[in-house]
């Protein structure tokens, strides 16, 4: 039998908190085994944003989902990684370039670290308090003439250059979570932006490097993210889900919220023309039990005037991304499960679109194959690859260690000179 060192993946959603705690093999040098997920309802948690939270509420919501998930595992759970997303959010890409020593030398570890640093400083990204990094991934390096360098560590040069990837965070939002998780019995073992997180989960390595958008679609936002070349290279987010779905077919047919939810999950489609006889009915029972007959084609209607809302504003916000998109638009998280909405998406962009669920990971528990789980098991991915590269492992995609000593070192001095 296989032993196992987890991690834990931990997505709070506004409507559903999922888990997933995923098992590190001692041969394993990439991805992990999903040992067993749990969800839970969401409680003190509203679309409104931080000022909305029940901290108790939202607390006792997170240790169902993590108990849930660790009685299939198995396991103890202590800690988590944390997804984070909203409109606090706020990225951009950044340049930096250092000088190595005085007629050439041979590029470090440290040069990795310094130049990173360097492109925080000459960018005057905020982070500090009222903001924090969430994220700094690497796009390319450069030495000297030679660009798009993977990993320049060993290569001689007298300059090396990065172009990186970064985004950052409410600190009062980042606090927030870790007083929700601490409230039940966890520690924060890391935070990560929950569209790349939702990338590692359902992206093949060939299309992050062909290019590629992934559209996460939850209950009140649509997270974006774009990959080129095996990197993250745009990240941006639309404050509008699943909730802004059901509110309109409540305000349309005079029910619930509840029962629009009800009626939204797999009672409805995309498009009208997905429903074929024009008199099918959804049969909705509102909170008070009270049955209702809701015409299929109408309901579908009203999702598709939604959904091109929504649709509209993730163009936009591609428009404002340079990469090709080669492998086109992949969609997940919760309502990317309506039928048809990939479909819908793809006629309203021209572009090819597919709903994708998670990519298979050894025997992945059954439920964790929906598209709802996508970003906890990514999650999980980021904290694994974490703890390999804190290791000392080499991967492909590194950063763990750099993040968190870059991390450390802006809150000290956020604008340092460079001395070399």
């Amino acid at each position: 039998m296989t032993k196992y060192e987890t991690v834990v993946g931990l997505d709070i959603g506004a409507s559903q908190i999922t888990c997933v705690i995923g098992g590190i093999g001692n041969d394993d040098m990439d991805g992990i085994e999903v040992l067993g997920v749990g969800a839970s309802e969401s409680k003190g948690i509203r679309k409104a944003g931080i000022g909305s939270f029940n901290a108790q509420s939202a607390s006792e919501s997170i240790r169902e989902a993590v108990e849930n998930a660790s009685s299939i595992a198995g396991v103890h759970v202590d800690s988590a990684v944390v997804g984070i997303t909203g409109d606090h959010i706020q990225s951009q890409n950044v340049t930096g370039v250092i000088s190595l020593k005085a007629g050439g030398g041979v590029v470090t570890q440290a040069d990795h670290e310094r130049v990173l640093n360097q492109a925080l400083a000459q960018s005057r990204v905020q982070v500090t308090p009222p903001r924090e990094l969430l994220l700094l991934r690497p796009q390319s390096f450069r030495v000297d003439d030679m660009d798009r360098v993977e990993d320049p560590v060993g290569m001689n040069g007298s300059n090396l250059g990065v172009r990186a990837h970064v985004v950052t965070m409410s600190t009062q939002h980042a606090q927030t979570w870790e007083e929700c998780v601490e409230g039940a019995g966890y520690s924060v073992e890391g935070m990560a932006l929950e569209s790349y997180a939702s990338g590692l989960a359902v992206l093949t390595k060939d299309e992050m490097s062909h290019g590629c958008a992934l559209v996460d679609i939850g209950e009140s936002s649509a997270d974006i993210a774009v990959f080129h070349e095996g990197c993250l290279s745009y990240t941006a987010i639309v404050n509008a889900g699943g909730l802004d779905i059901a509110q309109e077919l409540a305000r349309q047919f005079g029910i619930s919220t509840t029962g629009a939810k009800r009626l939204q999950s797999g009672q409805v489609c995309a498009m009208e023309s997905l429903v074929t006889d024009p008199h099918e009915t959804a049969l909705v029972k509102d909170d008070s039990g009270r049955p209702i007959q809701i015409p299929r084609r109408k309901a579908s209607g009203v999702v598709r005037a939604v959904l091109q809302q929504i649709i509209y504003h993730v163009n936009s916000k591609l428009a404002m991304c340079q990469c090709p998109l080669d492998r086109g638009v992949f969609l997940t998280g919760g309502v990317a499960q309506i039928e048809g909405i990939a479909a819908l998406f793809s006629e309203v962009m021209n572009v090819p679109v597919q709903a994708r669920s998670p990519i298979q990971r050894g025997q992945m528990a059954y439920n964790a194959v929906s598209p709802a789980y996508s970003a906890a098991i990514g999650l999980s991915l980021h904290g694994a690859d974490e703890r390999r590269s804190s290791r000392g492992y080499r991967a492909r995609n590194w950063f763990g260690g750099v993040f968190d000593w870059v991390r450390n070192r802006v809150r000290q001095d956020p604008y340092p000179e460079d001395d070399y």
